[in-house]
């Protein structure tokens, strides 16, 4: 069984080579650009995550760090909401864990 970073891992991979051998015929051209610039800000969001998280952990001071995490993980909810996804406060650990 495949820990949850080697998880994403694999998704990220999978949605990189979907990217590669995606080929629309004209008609749905649009259709597929349209998923490729999707697919293109989930990574691109995901990579500035990581990156946020990085500079957390990189945080001298436990409390601070906690603090970081926790504006976070606040940031995650809201974000969650305006998606129509309203997260728990557990899961709220998960995502940052899933981010990493």
């Amino acid at each position: 069984m495949l820990s949850p970073k080697q998880l994403k891992e694999k998704e990220s991979q999978e949605i990189l080579e979907s990217l590669e051998n995606i080929s629309p015929s004209q008609t749905s051209q649009e259709k597929h650009q349209a998923k490729l610039e999707k697919l293109e800000n989930v990574l691109l969001q995901r990579q500035e995550s990581k990156q946020r998280i990085q500079k957390i952990l990189e945080i001298p001071k436990r409390s601070m760090r906690e603090q970081a995490m926790q504006k976070l993980r606040k940031k995650i909810y809201k974000g969650g909401e305006t998606l129509g996804i309203i997260p728990t406060q557990s899961s709220l650990h998960l995502w940052t864990y899933f981010l990493v």
